[in-house]
């Protein structure tokens, strides 16, 4: 199997100087391959063939700041440097804002797969979820309290393929605020749950992962001291994560102590993925009985500058990582978990107390 790619080049001929010709913020839909380009206060719109859809654009007073595509329309999220959220309809040329929720600038918008929930994040700490009605007006539904630094990343909790009798993890443990995670079935059935990454200002350029819903509740999951999160995915649980290769008990990052059981190959549905700017790639597994535990962390080569490091699904369980090294590097992470809990199992060690290096010969530059 083989694929075709072919370049296509974009003209950005900007008349006011607040436009300039430096594209900022991307989006691509997966509905029809448009194109989000925003450049200063206006966002612009290209086909898959690089040619501008004439009459169709969004221009306001303030930059454009974040841009996000409608999974199942040709409707678009736009953040702007003064916090107000945008929805654009493409076919109607309806224009809707609310500036309630965020008074800086948004950085975050991620829509929910199922289309129904739209999480905003601005570079304060200010988290909004939202909803559309028939009439593509937005609704907030929630807003979590100030972070303490700019919402970075998100990733919806996705159970697809797997039991659905919770709505979302809950760890046991409590939250920094002393609140717990729902623990009542039906009031978690209709809950749409979510995970979502913070650059903390203090310490410097440090980074967290929280768990959210849009039932108001907030709890950490963990913490990367001293580096940021570059990437939050999520995949399918392997099927090579067997119980005797598992520990016995965990204490989950930033508890106190406190025992959090480990899912075994008959209850583990999905692994997050966390990945750090210092290259680390911490996992856990997520259950579909809504329980979190911590699996491993394994350190990724590069040869490149960490100021650039990136990384992102090729497609899912096939990590794609850049820097500044001029080249790209996939790690295989379902290949590398078996390999590293066979390794274990051989060496009598439990997979809770010792990282392992997924650079198996699975990557290339």
């Amino acid at each position: 199997m083989s694929s075709i790619f072919i370049e296509e080049s974009l003209s950005l001929r900007g008349s006011a100087p607040s436009e300039g010709a430096e594209a900022t913020h991307l989006a691509w839909s997966s509905v029809d391959g448009a194109l989000a380009v925003a450049r200063g206060n206006l966002v612009e719109f290209f086909d898959e063939d690089g040619q501008q859809i004439m009459g169709i654009s969004v221009r306001r007073g303030h930059q454009a700041t974040a841009a996000s595509w409608h999974p199942s329309s040709k409707t678009v999220a736009i953040g702007w440097s003064d916090g107000t959220l945008t929805i654009f309809n493409c076919n109607t040329r309806s224009q809707r804002e609310d500036g309630s929720i965020h008074r800086s600038p948004i950085r975050l918008l991620e829509w929910s797969p199922s289309a129904t929930r739209l999480v905003s994040g601005d570079e304060q700490g200010t988290l909004g979820l939202w909803t559309l009605d028939l009439h593509s007006r937005i609704i907030p539904i929630c807003q979590h309290p100030r972070k303490q630094g700019a919402i970075t990343h998100c990733t919806f909790f996705d159970m697809t393929g797997a039991k659905k009798s919770a709505a979302g993890p809950s760890p046991a443990k409590k939250s920094p605020a002393g609140k717990k995670s729902p623990s009542s079935s039906r009031a978690r059935a209709s809950v749409t749950s979510f995970f979502f990454a913070v650059r903390l200002r203090r310490p410097a350029n440090s980074g967290s992962v929280l768990f959210a819903d849009d039932m108001g509740h907030c709890m950490t999951v963990c913490s990367t001291k001293g580096s940021p999160v570059v990437a939050l995915l999520q995949h399918s649980a392997p099927a090579s994560v067997a119980p005797a290769m598992l520990p016995t008990s965990v204490t989950p990052s930033g508890g106190s102590g406190a025992k959090a059981r480990v899912l075994s190959a008959s209850t583990a549905a999905r692994v997050l993925y966390v990945v750090s700017a210092d290259l680390l790639l911490r996992q856990f597994s997520l259950s579909s009985r809504g329980e979190i535990s911590p699996l491993r962390e394994s350190k990724l080569a590069h040869a490149g500058a960490d100021v650039y490091f990136s990384a992102m699904w090729a497609v899912p369980g096939l990590l794609i990582t850049a820097s500044g090294e001029g080249s790209v590097r996939f790690y295989d992470v379902e290949a590398t978990c078996a390999a590293a809990h066979r390794r274990e199992a051989e060496r009598g060690r439990s997979s809770a107390t010792r990282a392992t290096s997924p650079t198996c010969g699975r990557c290339t530059g």
